[in-house]
C-alpha cells in the first residue's frame, strides 16, 4: 500500500449550509453550522484516503477540544498519528 505524508496544517472547516445563494446585499439566517476536519493538508490526505493509500501527517495535535475534532474523523478514514510522549 502507497504511504503519502503531508507536512503542513490541518484545521477545522465551518460550513453554515443556507437555503439559497444569497444575492447582492441580502441577507439571511444559516439553517445550520455543520464543523469538519479539514485545513489544506487535511482535505488533500482525505482525498488519499478515498483513493486507497494510506495517509499520515506531520505536524501537532493538540489533546484539547479542537484537537479532537481533528483526530477522530481523521483516524476514521485511515490516518495515522504516533502516539504523543
Amino acid at each position: 500500500m502507497t504511504t503519502v505524508v503531508g507536512i503542513g496544517s490541518c484545521g477545522i472547516d465551518y460550513f453554515a449550509i443556507v437555503p439559497h445563494l444569497l444575492g447582492p446585499d441580502e441577507k439571511i439566517n444559516a439553517e445550520r453550522l455543520e464543523v469538519h476536519a479539514g485545513g489544506v493538508t487535511g482535505n488533500n490526505l482525505t482525498q488519499v484516503a478515498r483513493l486507497g493509500a494510506k495517509p499520515g501527517g506531520l505536524g501537532s495535535s493538540a489533546t484539547t477540544r479542537v484537537g479532537g475534532l481533528l483526530r477522530a474523523p481523521l483516524l476514521k478514514m485511515g490516518w495515522t498519528f504516533p502516539e504523543s510522549k
